[in-house]
């Protein structure tokens, strides 16, 4: 804390109140809370990622399957070139 604000909050703070207003004790909230949401954003993008290479894998077997089987039911609608 800056010295003029130390010297601001012991002008203005009462006496029995300036323990924890001029020395504040505690976990840092701004910190804890960034962590958090990083953890929380790369989960969530691993999780779409995950999804995504699912479905991208079920696509192509689909597809392989259908090449493999043209008459298979479902693959009337896929075209092979």
């Amino acid at each position: 804390m800056p010295s003029y604000h130390h010297e601001f909050m012991s002008q203005v703070t009462k006496e029995e109140f300036r323990g924890p207003t001029l020395y504040p004790v505690g976990i840092p909230v701004v910190t804890v809370v960034e962590v958090l949401s990083n953890n929380i954003r790369k989960a969530l993008r691993k999780a779409q990622e995950r999804r995504a290479r699912k479905e991208v894998s079920e696509a192509l077997a689909d597809l392989v399957a259908c090449r493999a089987d043209p008459t298979r039911p479902g693959c009337g609608a896929v075209q092979v070139p």
